[in-house]
């Protein structure tokens, strides 16, 4: 669900962030589409979503930054399409403030007031620092087994990681 439009001014900031993002991701082989980023490798998808804030108004945009993969063997026994799923088909699912050194929500506002560079430098550092090298190591399907052996699934239930890893397991 979309919030209403925030004034150009604020809308351009958004915009500058989005763009920021991209030049950090297009050379790690992402593809942009609307607020999204996506990576095919290995049958499986790496997802970079942008999500406003249904709090977004006219005068200020929040934003977050969700973090997923999918993985391409578990969404086709589901009779999805890899080219077409979003976050909210992650079979690891993670808000881009875990990636923190002090893991919590992380939301930004952005109003006539905030300047978008400061959220810029947070969030390129975070994805060139932290969110590539997660997406890198887990994308492959070994890479999401791997985790779930240690018992770690961000986004998952603990049936649902127990499912998974026996089905890519096999």
């Amino acid at each position: 669900m979309e919030g209403v439009m925030a004034n150009e001014a604020v809308e351009s900031q958004f915009s500058a962030v989005v763009e920021a993002i991209k030049r950090v991701l297009q050379p790690a082989g992402f593809s942009k589409r609307g607020r999204k980023f996506r990576r095919f490798s290995e049958g499986n998808l790496a997802l970079i979503e942008l999500q406003r804030s249904v709090r977004s108004d006219s005068a200020a945009i929040q934003f977050t930054i969700n973090v997923g993969i999918v993985s391409g063997r578990l969404l086709q026994e589901r009779g999805l399409d890899l080219k077409k799923v979003g976050c909210s088909h992650a079979h690891l699912n993670e808000r881009i403030g875990f990636f923190l050194s002090d893991p919590q929500d992380k939301w930004w506002e952005l109003d006539d007031s905030t300047e978008a560079s400061g959220a810029i430098c947070e969030i390129t550092a975070l994805i060139r620092e932290k969110v590539l090298p997660f997406l890198d190591r887990h994308l492959p399907d070994a890479g999401l087994i791997d985790l779930w052996k240690t018992g770690r699934s961000p986004g998952l239930t603990e049936g649902q990681r127990v499912r998974y890893l026996s089905q890519l397991s096999s």
